[in-house]
């Protein structure tokens, strides 16, 4: 595991990534990339070329977290239409 100071880039924060790891990833300046928080760590991956599939679309989702009162509603409400459940 390496070390690396955060630092102040006008508005943002930024963090420097060592080239050894860029180049072992195939990373480089302007590559897009996602990042999220998993576990309390900043997880920063090569954005996947594409479409995303099903699995990877519910792996980035959080069935823990409570519905909204409009989402609630939403999907309490009665069909008006030709809606299939």
């Amino acid at each position: 595991m390496r070390t690396t100071t955060l630092r102040q880039s006008g508005g943002s924060i930024i963090v420097s990534l060592p080239k050894s790891f860029l180049d072992q990833l195939g990373l480089k300046a302007d590559t897009p990339v996602d990042i999220d928080v998993v576990d309390d760590k900043i997880v920063i991956a090569r954005r996947s070329p594409g479409r995303i599939g099903l699995d990877a679309r519910l792996a980035m989702c959080n069935f823990d977290v409570a519905a909204t009162d409009d989402e609630r509603a939403w999907l309490d409400a009665s069909a008006v239409g030709d809606e299939a459940i």
